[in-house]
């Protein structure tokens, strides 16, 4: 959306790890139950990544699309490239299905998570190191699992550093399984801390490379990168407030805050210092 004034384009960005499609369905599956207000905004700045800016154009741009679709005139439908998220809306509306969800983890991230679930620290250990993960998960999967391997191995070295955010996401994704099955104080206790320190250096090393640029754009990625980031120091937060570190849960804030995420009015995110 250009903010500088009327343009015909009608376009907006999603997180990668999300689409367009997802984003409309949200929003209708949102209005036919009558959802909160609060809600939607929550989940289309984090899960989908739009600033309020573009929150107030996606809302807008599906009563678009449903309207022209209710004139059942073909020449009406929305461009899909101008207007993409009208014309996806004029498609459900005209009973088009919704395209089936990718998954974006692999099965072997899949199989990882179930065995943190179910308790067993050891199995899932052995399976993160196993050939399996090392040839079928994607790159940040196998971080996240060395990551895994080094915090519940109780390693004297301390924490590591992440290398990037889909690495440090994903272990606050294991965090979260083990978090959930039966309890393994030590281990989860452990991986809390590693957490921790994968968001704070990951964090930390975008605000070093922003260098006095300390907003992204909307859209871009060092934005998507910084909505990531902070929900999992929210996540991460709650998992230490479950487990009855509140200082722990004070620090993973603390780290929120330190990562900076600010929606404003002039569309940007800001990485503080």
């Amino acid at each position: 959306m250009n903010p500088d004034g009327w343009t015909d384009d009608l376009s907006i960005t999603v997180d990668p790890e999300t689409t367009l499609d997802e984003l409309v369905d949200f929003i209708l599956e949102h209005q036919s139950r009558r959802g909160a207000a609060s809600e939607l905004f929550e989940v289309l700045t984090t899960r989908f990544g739009l600033c309020a800016e573009d929150v107030e154009l996606a809302l807008d741009r599906v009563g678009g699309g449903r309207t022209r679709a209710g004139t059942k005139q073909p020449e009406n439908a929305p461009d899909p490239v101008k207007d993409p998220v009208a014309h996806v809306a004029y498609r459900r509306a005209r009973g088009a299905p919704a395209p089936a969800r990718r998954d974006r983890r692999s099965a072997a991230w899949g199989e990882l998570v179930r065995r943190a679930k179910g308790g067993d620290v050891e199995g899932a250990t052995a399976f993160a190191r196993s050939e399996e993960m090392a040839s079928r998960a994607t790159p940040e999967e196998q971080e996240a699992a060395r990551l895994w391997c080094h915090a519940v191995g109780a390693a004297r070295e301390g924490a590591l550093a992440a290398t990037s955010s889909g690495a440090a996401v994903r272990l606050v994704e294991l965090a979260t399984a083990l978090a959930s099955g039966p309890r393994q104080e030590r281990a989860l206790g452990n991986l809390l801390l590693q957490a921790g320190v994968a968001i704070s250096s990951v964090g930390e090393e975008r605000i070093r490379t922003r260098g006095p640029e300390r907003c992204a754009p909307a859209g871009t990625p060092a934005w998507f990168d910084a909505i990531r980031l902070s929900e999992a120091a929210r996540e991460l937060g709650r998992l230490f407030a479950g487990s009855g570190d509140f200082e722990g849960e004070g620090r993973a804030v603390q780290l929120r805050g330190r990562i900076g995420l600010r929606c404003s009015d002039s569309a940007t995110i800001a990485w503080e210092a």
